[in-house]
């Protein structure tokens, strides 16, 4: 897996994955999320991620309609207008 890396990027790479496994799906360090003392002090918030919006829309709007093989892009259309 590390043939040909530099000691330091095998340490770095183990690093990573060690700090992607103590946290949880919702990037809550796994301890925090599962300490039975922290019941009741987590909360959700409402964000609309703007770019899923629009492949669900897309994907309403052409239900049965798209190739197959289509991959959905987003684009952000203000690069378009502003550059």
């Amino acid at each position: 897996m590390y043939f040909g890396w530099s000691r330091r990027s095998r340490a770095l790479a183990e690093g990573l994955i060690e700090h992607e496994e103590s946290i949880g799906p919702h990037g809550i360090p796994w301890a925090d999320a599962l300490d039975p003392d922290n019941d009741g002090y987590f909360e959700v918030e409402e964000h609309i991620d703007y770019a899923q919006a629009a492949i669900d829309r897309w994907q309403k709007e052409n239900q049965g309609k798209a190739e197959p093989g289509t991959r959905l892009v987003v684009v952000d259309t203000r690069r378009m207008t502003n550059p």
